[in-house]
């Protein structure tokens, strides 16, 4: 009898000492949410400034949460990046830390409805700042088991820290061919009768009834800076073009863009394999 108590009790220390995140599976964060809107109570004079605008920066984006307490940040504005969030039982509050959150970020939760839930931001005195955050469960970017919001589909967005060699380069072009290729295949499964550009983060260029690429003098911000400077983006860019088979017969009577899309996007990785 004395063992079985000695191992009840032990149980309950160990159970007694966790936080939120030991079992994050079961955390009602881990899922897809979209930031849809903020709101500051302009009768208190204590917002930090650079909380709120970093709060007005992830308008429109979304918070990955992963059971491995991986967060990823995608808005169109400032890209995509891989952070971390932790569930402290202690405080009752969410921490937000990474390249985007760099001096952390302190969510309390105040309201939660099915796909809905409202946060209040809480400073390093835990102490509310006078915004509210408001998150939707937005599973926009998967289908099935295919998640193209997760890091391993991602890494070609993550600008290097050093000029890369032209394997690297190709790696990455390759990466993003692939991805591209990915999200349009999973609108079709989704039989979604849209697509957005912005989340593609490329320099192809669609049309009713083709695709193309954008002249090095005119290549979007948005994928010049996923490379470790300009030069890497114009090899890069010229990478791209060598892989870009004109011949690749863009096919007629299409039901869909993407049925299109797809044959030239393939034969394009197929040349960059």
């Amino acid at each position: 009898m004395r063992s079985l108590f000695l191992i009840i009790n032990v149980a309950i220390l160990l159970s007694s000492c966790g936080s939120g995140s030991d079992n994050p599976d079961q955390d009602p964060m881990v899922a897809s949410w979209k930031v849809s809107k903020y709101d500051l109570d302009e009768t208190i004079d204590n917002v930090v400034s650079n909380d709120l605008n970093l709060i007005t920066s992830l308008k429109d984006g979304f918070l990955r949460f992963y059971p491995d307490q991986t967060l990823v940040v995608w808005q169109k504005d400032i890209g995509y990046s891989v952070n971390r969030w932790e569930y402290s039982k202690k405080n009752g509050y969410y921490l937000l830390s990474g390249p985007i959150f760099t001096q952390g970020l302190s969510l309390k939760e105040l309201k939660r409805e099915e796909k809905q839930a409202k946060f209040r931001l809480i400073d390093s005195k835990n102490q509310a700042e006078g915004i509210d955050l408001f998150l939707a469960a937005v599973p926009l970017y998967e289908v099935d088991s295919t998640d193209l919001l997760h890091p391993s589909h991602n890494q070609w967005r993550i600008k290097p820290k050093q000029a890369e060699t032209p394997q690297q380069l190709k790696k990455r072009v390759l990466g993003m061919v692939t991805f591209i290729i990915d999200y349009f295949e999973l609108t079709d499964k989704k039989e979604q009768p849209y697509f957005e550009t912005p989340i593609l983060q490329s320099p192809f260029l669609f049309y009713s009834g083709g695709i193309g690429v954008a002249s090095a003098q005119d290549l979007p911000t948005e994928w010049t800076k996923t490379f470790f400077d300009e030069q890497d983006a114009l090899k890069g860019h010229k990478i791209l073009l060598d892989a870009f088979d004109t011949d690749t017969e863009y096919p007629s009577n299409i039901k869909k863009h993407t049925e299109g899309y797809l044959k030239v996007l393939k034969a394009v990785k197929f040349n960059l394999e």
